[in-house]
């Protein structure tokens, strides 16, 4: 069985995996001469994607990180927390948006924000036995 502190760092990143995969499906549809760009789309990327970036991509990221380095019970509550919080979030995004297209592309991605999901709930559960193991 592996350690709770090793898969919930590798949950960390799987997460990062799975949102790197997302985006690029998400403009894979180019290859095909299908155009991707959002329908308010100025011409100019708005500061908000990138606190999305920061949010969905450093941010885990950083966490995988100080999960090999930090065990202090602080730190496992507030990954518990934002953890549950990417899982609302990924569970939002795939019902509002993953499952209203059914073209080949929109399928592809509910499979993969679905799998983001269960990622998400494996990674809240890999949070909470590490919680109850640094208890005893």
């Amino acid at each position: 069985m592996i350690e709770p502190r090793l898969r919930t760092s590798l949950l960390w990143l799987s997460l990062v995996l799975g949102m790197t995969l997302h985006f690029t499906f998400s403009i894979s549809a180019l290859q095909w001469g299908v155009d991707v760009v959002k329908p308010h789309a100025a011409g100019s990327v708005p500061w908000s994607n990138a606190g999305m970036k920061v949010a969905f991509y450093v941010v885990p990221l950083i966490f995988f990180l100080a999960t090999f380095y930090v065990s202090h019970r602080l730190f496992i509550g507030g990954s518990l927390v934002l953890a549950g919080l990417f899982f609302f979030a990924n569970t939002a995004h795939l019902i509002f948006e993953g499952l209203a297209s059914f073209d080949p592309l929109g399928v592809a991605q509910a499979c993969l924000m679905t799998t983001m999901v269960l990622l998400n709930a494996a990674l809240v559960h890999a949070l909470v036995q590490w919680r109850r193991a640094r208890a005893e």
